[in-house]
């Protein structure tokens, strides 16, 4: 969002949102779970991790953990990385650490992140009421 996209008669958005809802849905089913955005936290914190460690970080079953795995890779939140069969690394793309810090301004919206008064926006609270 561009924010001088702002207008006297409200905001245009530089795309089409209709056109993408489905694939902003989908996005929100995979970060509906909070494990799911622990184990993006952890792998956009660690750069690249390896399921056996991920299984120790995150303390779910195997099979729960490939299933996480499976869905954020089909999302394009991560990208798997084969060496051979037995050492597989898993990291975020740039989707997954955009889509991370979506979920932590969300969390600033809740109250429940970082203070924001560091950043300086064009519009104050009442402008938007």
């Amino acid at each position: 969002m561009v924010v001088d996209e702002w207008d006297a008669q409200g905001f245009h958005p530089p795309v089409n949102l209709d056109e993408c809802l489905d694939d902003v849905a989908a996005l929100h089913r995979v970060l509906a779970n909070a494990t799911r955005v622990k184990m993006l936290r952890h792998l956009a914190e660690a750069r690249k991790c390896r399921f056996s460690d991920m299984i120790k970080r995150i303390r779910v079953n195997r099979k729960i953990l490939n299933d996480h795995l499976r869905m954020m890779c089909e999302e394009g939140l991560i990208s798997r990385v084969k060496f051979n069969p037995r050492n597989v690394t898993y990291q975020p793309s740039t989707k997954g650490v955009m889509a991370l810090l979506m979920c932590m301004l969300m969390a600033n919206l809740f109250g429940k992140g970082e203070p924001t008064s560091h950043v300086k926006t064009r519009f104050s609270d009442e402008s938007l009421e």
